[in-house]
């Protein structure tokens, strides 16, 4: 990782409070020198950073940026430190996970888009489960009476279903934004239980496989 150029606060940002992507301004910047690294000889490598405060100038909210490293895009860019949305973590597919960031952007303007941004993502993950069913009610359900998914996630999943439904509907909406927060919360916990927790147990069970290995390895 080498040095990088100048980067400056963006000016145009979506929001993480109201969710517009809207011009920003810059209230503070303090500019700051660490070290990021360090020669062969041992000698620092210095990298020149800063963290903003830029205020929105739809809702007037503020929010906290740092310039860093994004190892995804190997590039330097400017990262939102404050508030930090929720989003899906890696291990979900990413056609799931695209949903679920999507719908985490409207959420705060639309919350009836955002429930059936949600709903989509549950038709994503009875399809990766191979649920059988007609409708996304019956693969739920083939989903907890086969044992798949233990029955408080699969009754999250029939709540989201059915705010999800409702916000489909024409006409105003009654879903509130704080009910999409716990749409979300539940969506998080079916991610951590189908995706998340088995990948770590893998990624545990192999370290541990490793260093009995390396143990069996110096005994012999």
């Amino acid at each position: 990782m080498e040095t990088h150029p100048k980067i400056d606060p963006p000016k145009i940002v979506r929001c993480p409070h109201c969710g517009n992507n809207t011009v920003h301004v810059c209230r503070h910047r303090e500019d700051f020198v660490e070290a990021i690294d360090e020669t062969i000889e041992g000698e620092p490598i210095w990298d020149h950073c800063w963290w903003a405060i830029l205020k929105c100038t739809t809702c007037s909210k503020l929010s906290l940026y740092k310039d860093e490293w994004d190892e995804e895009q190997k590039k330097w860019g400017s990262s939102l430190v404050y508030p930090i949305s929720p989003s899906a973590p890696k291990e979900v597919p990413i056609k799931i996970r695209e949903a679920f960031d999507e719908s985490i952007s409207v959420f705060q303007r639309t919350p009836s888009l955002a429930a059936v941004g949600i709903r989509k993502c549950l038709e994503g993950i009875s399809d990766d489960q191979n649920a059988q069913g007609r409708t996304l009610a019956q693969r739920i359900s083939f989903l907890s009476s086969n044992e798949l998914i233990p029955k408080t996630l699969t009754d999250m999943m029939d709540i989201s279903r059915v705010l999800g439904n409702v916000g489909a509907h024409f006409g105003e909406s009654t879903i509130t934004a704080d009910e999409v927060k716990s749409l979300i919360e539940f969506t998080l916990a079916i991610f951590e239980y189908i995706y998340v927790a088995p990948a770590k147990i893998e990624k545990v069970r192999k370290s541990v496989e490793e260093t009995k290995r390396r143990f069996i390895g110096k005994d012999s």
